[in-house]
Order: C-alpha cells, then sequence, then structure tokens
C-alpha cells in the first residue's frame, strides 16, 4: 500500500466521520456548526480532488516490458508472450497474461480489469468473444499464478501493436492511479513510444 492508497483512506473516513458529526448536530438543532463543518469538509474535499485529477491527467502513459508485473496491491497481472497469425480478416494476435497473488494468507482476486488491442494509430479493439476463456478476476490462492489467452483481430493493415490493461473503479480518486493513460505493453517488445512513469512492481 502506497503514501497515496493511505492518504485516500484517510480521506474516505474522515468523509464518513464529516458526515455523521454533522449529521448529529443537525439533529441537536445546531445547524449553524453542522453548515460550517460541512462548509470546511467540502472545500477540503474539493482541493483534494483538484489535485488528483490534474495529477492523473497529466501523468505520462506507464510501459511495460513483456513479463513485467504491473500490481493492484498484492494481485498482479502481466503479459508473458505473444503471437500473430496471418488471415485475410486481418492479422490474429494470441496473448498470453499472468495472473498472480502475491498474498500470503488470503485468497484474492481483482475485479474490473481489461484488456484491449491498441494499435500505432490509436485504434483500439476488444478481445474475440469466447465464452470459455479463463476470466481475470478468477480467485487465487495465496501465491497462486495462472496463464489465460486472449486473442485480437484488427483489420487488414494494422501496423504496431500494443496490449492496453485497464482497471475501473475508485483508481481515480487515488493520486498516481488514474486510468486516463491505461498501461501498455508493446508487444514487439519497444518502449520507445511513450515515456516511463515509474517501475513496475514485481
Amino acid at each position: 500500500m502506497t503514501l497515496f492508497d493511505l492518504l485516500f483512506l484517510a480521506v474516505f473516513f474522515s468523509t464518513v466521520a464529516a458526515l455523521i458529526v454533522a449529521a448529529v448536530l443537525a439533529l441537536r438543532g445546531q445547524s449553524s456548526p453542522a453548515f460550517r463543518l460541512l462548509r470546511n469538509w467540502g472545500t477540503g474535499l474539493a482541493v483534494y480532488l483538484a489535485i488528483t485529477l490534474t495529477a492523473n491527467l497529466f501523468q505520462p502513459q506507464r510501459l511495460l516490458h513483456l513479463g513485467e508485473d504491473l500490481c493492484s496491491d498484492d494481485w498482479c497481472i502481466a503479459v508473458t508472450r505473444s503471437s500473430v497469425t496471418p488471415a485475410s480478416a486481418g492479422p490474429l494476435y494470441n496473448v498470453e497474461f499472468r495472473i498472480s497473488s502475491r498474498a500470503r494468507r488470503v485468497d484474492q482476486r481483482e475485479n474490473g480489469v481489461s484488456v484491449q488491442l491498441a494499435d500505432d494509430r490509436g485504434r483500439h479493439f476488444d478481445p474475440l468473444p469466447n465464452p470459455r476463456q479463463v476470466p481475470f478476476n478468477t480467485q487465487l490462492h495465496p501465491g497462486e499464478s495462472i496463464s489465460l489467452t486472449r486473442q485480437f483481430q484488427p483489420p487488414p493493415g494494422t501496423g504496431r501493436a500494443a496490449v492496453l490493461i485497464s482497471h475501473s473503479g475508485p483508481g481515480w480518486l487515488i493520486i498516481g492511479e488514474g486510468n486516463f493513460h491505461p498501461p501498455a505493453v508493446w508487444l514487439d517488445g519497444s518502449i520507445s513510444i511513450f515515456s516511463l512513469k515509474d517501475e513496475p512492481e514485481g
């Protein structure tokens, strides 16, 4: 857990506390102190949100090598390998992922994870539907890792390709965790397109 995660938790619990205290004051007929408390809370929350959204919006896109983990707490995902099969409908990309748990005592799963294929022209493509594929939110035992595969088929003429890893949830409320620029893994191994934000967790 990072310093910014702790800051988010502090803001969350202080928000809950402020709302409870304001409600109690209002029920006791002390509307003026309740209003003053809510005004101060709202000002502080607005400043926090402005800083968070600005930092998340202007951070550069994070890049990963093949095999490097991108972690959310104790849950991690990595692109481990890829292959391309030529086809008349467009190249067929087979991308293998590894999801793993660094937890030592509890089972782990991560909801809201999605992946897309992006080309060097900025177009995004979803995986081909497959009801039998292993979901990303599969529950993992402590220390467990599993492999799963997604297939993508962009149209003919697609150039260099990268996998974008997105995570929905409250991340945009945490400084440095916003998903405005999803982390990317270029499948040809190159990382020359974007600047590196920071070292991936591993």
